[in-house]
């Protein structure tokens, strides 16, 4: 929080100076640590703010990465339920198809011819959908 670019600037290059010096073991090196320390203390309130602030940032990401994570566990359970319900359409439609051509049953039931004429609509409609995707 500077008001200028200026002091930013500034303040990033004693930085920069005061990192080097403790790095590089320079004769100045215990004015650069008291400088740290003497800041430390001048802005604890800040610094544990900032600390703080941090911590909500990244327990909001987190459960924002949490809740996706749930509802795409969500959506893959109910896109497998839905497979697993037409699998299960088609399976007694080819059934009681068959008990057709082989005279045990009269017709196909109205149940399960509509659940093959709905899926076949929604086939279409996906394929359609793909197709303009396609072509934007």
């Amino acid at each position: 929080d500077f008001p200028t670019l200026l002091e930013y600037n500034n303040y990033l290059e004693e930085v920069e100076d005061i990192i080097f010096s403790i790095v590089n073991e320079e004769p100045n090196a215990e004015d650069a640590k008291s400088k740290v320390k003497s800041y430390e203390e001048a802005n604890r309130s800040q610094i544990v703010i900032r600390q703080s602030q941090r911590a909500d940032e990244e327990r909001c990401v987190a459960d924002r990465i949490a809740s996706e994570q749930r509802q795409s566990e969500r959506r893959k359970r109910e896109f497998q339920e839905i497979e697993k319900a037409v699998a299960v359409a088609k399976q007694k439609f080819k059934q009681e198809t068959t008990e057709v051509m082989l005279g045990e049953r009269d017709q196909v039931s109205a149940e399960v011819a509509a659940a093959q004429m709905l899926g076949y609509r929604n086939e279409l409609i996906r394929q359609q959908r793909g197709r303009g995707s396609q072509i934007s």
